[in-house]
């Protein structure tokens, strides 16, 4: 009778984990299946990345086979590992079979499907008359955990031997046996993958890319039904193996607790997130597209490692170019973070901030090996408005204090550094001279805008452009705004209301020198010649975010966006206007296609001066006409060609999600 019940309950969790629920269920994981496709097998180490899900800041991933495809019942993709020169060791590391007893040759199993939940893969399977269910989830940054539960739905006792059976692309890594289990390593012993089982197990390794780990055997009676649980891990040095392999000891005591802690976990972020929706986003889909945003986010968070003092999120996961951690998205992302996950906001800010040096730069990019960190150039000064984010999200005073410093320095240095003329205005620049890194350095790497730009000397190992933008400036007047609101917050009341009254400046000259009256839009100008650059792009709408603007000039920024010849295109807020003799979507990353933060700056801008119906056209625009956006299985693109509506250059990007949420968010 005890054994009917809990075959009852599994059948309802097997039937349950793979169907959509009701509304009232819309926060808990397993009602949001496939929301992002992850089914792929790759070939070789070269494969490219193609899908898989990470978890906890792990530093490898997993995808989901194709459901058609039976010689992977029992088995997920991959792993990806990260680090080093990153790629694939293995089609199938570790597959769950069964055995005859009697003849000791497989038995025949059928896969049904495989799905991907927030935080979860899941597969399921038919073998000797038995319903098998697999699932992953990671435990932690160093361990998956894979569960493989057998289900005995015949009137007879069914007898088997399981085995994990395991198996590595060749000059990938090599797999001994220790003490401690299966290692698979490469020979200076950086990347360390260990198998572990909570059962005993005989070990068996042909060679060093082939292994199995087999149990003992089993009569499984009917409606019956038993678990089993391999621990995959993942570490960079044999001391971190050493320490870390203790706590997959404590994790396979009670494998069970990982399980439920992913659910907890997972159903908290969609909690967060669905409880700040705002009823003008685009309600019958926004769910969707947040949750798409949240799992893209988790897959590319990388948890501390090395020289990285702490967590950090890459640009993508799925392109080996962005396995960096650059200065504006990591302010970005944090921003959107803290509304979900507040503790990796803060990690990705002070990650950043670990690498300021003592002249209060933070550099353009950071990674893994320090020494090559990009000090050639900064990235656009966001980091005091994702501090605030974090403040607004949990009150958290005792993070402002400690950031508080940091910042200020950075800022001064701006001033310092980017103002060769002294008056008062910035120029994006570089520390190297050339003209390639001061445009790097505004984030637009190939813009339009910079097409005649040229540099002067600005100080010591300091270069700057002889034109100044509305962007850097509107950004610097935000960060003290949003300084002197976190000078307040620290009980530094007199050093706020000075902050503000140096805003207060900031804007008068950004008014008086980079507004264009007869364009009504903001506009670079050439610091010598006075003479505005003639192209428009979304320097020109980022003084509405920052709050600089006047409401004349709101609503004529707004008139002009709002033109379907500039920025009203399929996708709207393309990153130079569509009249533009430069206007190349299909071949230029700045020079066309539509990037999901400068729409943010744009709806945010526009809902700032009260302008919502043009803002909540444009938004719902943008999110029908940006291709796959709403749809499930379709990532989220770095950039949208905006007038096909086609995903651009990387997918699974992250400062994509982070908008999004930000933009359904309204924040």
């Amino acid at each position: 009778m005890k054994n009917s019940f809990r075959i009852v309950v599994l059948l309802l969790m097997l039937s349950v984990s793979f169907q959509t629920v009701s509304l009232k269920g819309q926060l808990v994981p397993q009602a949001w299946p496939d929301v992002l496709n992850l089914h792929y097998t790759p070939s070789s180490p070269a494969s490219p990345a193609g899908a898989f899900m990470a978890d906890q800041g792990a530093w490898f991933g997993f995808g989901l086979p194709y459901d058609t495809d039976d010689s992977y019942c029992g088995a997920f993709t991959g792993p990806w590992l990260m680090n080093n020169n990153p790629g694939w060791i293995s089609n199938r590391l570790i597959r769950f079979t069964l055995l005859d007893p009697k003849s000791g040759k497989t038995l025949g199993a059928a896969n049904g499907e495989a799905h991907s939940l927030p935080g979860r893969l899941e597969q399921s399977f038919r073998v000797a008359g038995m319903q098998g269910r697999m699932e992953l989830v990671f435990a932690s940054g160093n361990t998956a955990l894979i569960r493989a539960t057998l289900i005995n739905t015949g009137s007879a006792a069914v007898s088997f031997v399981p085995s994990w059976q395991g198996c590595l692309f060749a000059n990938t890594l090599a797999a001994s046996l220790r003490e401690d289990g299966v290692w698979l390593s490469d020979k200076a012993e950086s990347r360390i993958v260990t198998l572990r089982l909570s059962d005993e197990a005989s070990y068996q390794l042909p060679n060093d890319s082939t292994f199995s780990l087999e149990l003992n055997a089993v009569q499984l009676s009917p409606k019956a039904f038993v678990s089993y649980v391999v621990a995959i891990s993942f570490f960079q040095s044999p001391d971190e193996t050493a320490q870390g392999l203790f706590a997959v000891n404590e994790l396979l005591e009670n494998p069970a607790s990982a399980f439920d802690n992913c659910q907890r976990r997972w159903k908290g972020y969609l909690s967060q997130v669905a409880s700040r929706l705002k009823p003008a986003s685009d309600s019958a889909s926004a769910m969707l597209v947040a949750v798409k945003s949240v799992q893209t986010l988790v897959t590319n968070w990388r948890m501390k490692q090395g020289t990285l003092l702490h967590a950090g999120v890459f640009p993508s996961s799925f392109y080996r170019g962005f396995y960096g951690f650059w200065a504006w998205d990591s302010w970005k992302q944090a921003a959107a973070c803290a509304w979900f996950h507040p503790a990796l906001a803060r990690e990705q800010i002070r990650l950043l901030f670990s690498r300021q040096d003592s002249a209060g730069m933070v550099p353009d990019v950071i990674y893994e090996n320090s020494a090559d960190d990009n000090f050639r150039d900064t990235k656009p000064p966001l980091a005091a408005w994702a501090v605030n984010e974090v403040y607004e999200a949990t009150g958290d005073k005792s993070f402002v204090k400690q950031m508080l410093p940091q910042l200020l320095h950075y800022h001064q240095w701006w001033f310092l550094h980017r103002d060769a003329d002294g008056n008062g205005l910035c120029s994006w620049g570089s520390t190297d001279g050339t003209l390639e890194a001061a445009n790097w350095e505004s984030g637009m790497d190939n813009a339009i805008r910079f097409d005649q730009a040229e540099l002067v000397k600005s100080g010591n190992g300091a270069w700057c452009m002889k034109q100044e933008s509305p962007d850097l400036n509107g950004f610097l007047y935000a960060e003290k705004v949003f300084l002197a609101r976190l000078l307040s917050v620290a009980g530094r009341v007199d050093e706020a209301d000075a902050m503000l009254q140096s805003a207060d400046r900031l804007k008068v000259l950004i008014n008086k020198y980079l507004w264009n009256e007869k364009e009504g839009f903001y506009f670079d100008r050439y610091g010598e010649k006075g003479a505005f650059v003639s192209v428009a792009s979304p320097e020109g709408w980022l003084p509405l975010w920052a709050g600089v603007a006047d409401t004349a000039q709101a609503q004529a920024v707004a008139a002009l966006v709002g033109q379907p010849d500039r920025f009203r295109t399929l996708v709207p807020f393309p990153s130079v206007e569509a009249r533009a003799s430069g206007f190349a979507p299909e071949k230029g990353y700045w020079r066309g296609p539509v990037w999901l933060d400068q729409a943010y700056f744009a709806l945010a801008g526009l809902r700032r001066y009260g302008l919502n119906e043009l803002a909540d056209s444009l938004q719902h625009q943008l999110l029908l006409g940006a291709s796959g956006i709403n749809d499930k299985g379709e990532p989220l693109y770095e950039n949208y060609h905006p007038v096909t509506g086609a995903g651009l250059n990387a997918p699974h990007f992250s400062w994509s999600a982070a908008h999004l949420l930000l933009l359904l968010m309204q924040r």
